[in-house]
């Protein structure tokens, strides 16, 4: 059988990474058995949908891509490796659940519940004078509370 025109004769192509590839289709297997999932279409496809939100991604991976790096053929991509990561880490209890592709950060407040789960977007201050990463009360606030101080509505 001949070579395919565009694809370099086997003797010279790189194999990809032995390890990265099994690592993730390990990690991949084990979060399917965890689920009580197979490696059907319509399993992979929700699978990469929830991967996509968990790692942020506005498209879902498609099945194609999820069943492609459960078998070993592709490399997986730092973001999905990642997510896959979070959402077993909620089987093993080293997460919460609902807290599959966030990342702890230090927030600072006037208040005695130390340890409180705060969701929210974190956004620069709008002033480039400034430099101040701060969380949003609002989606239209644009400026820390140290350079627009929230005003009130008179009545």
């Amino acid at each position: 059988m001949a070579n395919h025109p565009c694809l370099p004769p086997k003797s010279l192509r790189v194999r990809l990474g032995e390890s990265s590839v099994s690592a993730a289709s390990t990690q991949l297997r084990t979060l399917l058995s965890a689920l009580g999932s197979t490696a059907h279409k319509r399993d992979l496809t929700k699978i990469g949908r929830a991967l996509a939100a968990i790692s942020g991604k506005s498209q879902p991976y498609t099945y194609k891509y999820v069943h492609s790096v459960l078998m070993g053929n592709l490399p997986a991509g730092k973001d999905f490796s990642a997510a896959v990561d979070s959402w077993l880490a909620t089987f093993d209890g080293r997460l919460a659940h609902g807290l599959a592709g966030f990342k702890k950060i230090e927030v600072y407040g006037r208040s005695d519940q130390a340890g409180a789960q705060v969701d929210g977007r974190i956004e620069f201050c709008g002033n480039p004078e400034c430099g101040i990463k701060f969380l949003t009360d609002h989606p239209t606030r644009r400026f820390c509370k140290i350079c627009h101080p929230p005003t009130r509505r008179q009545i």
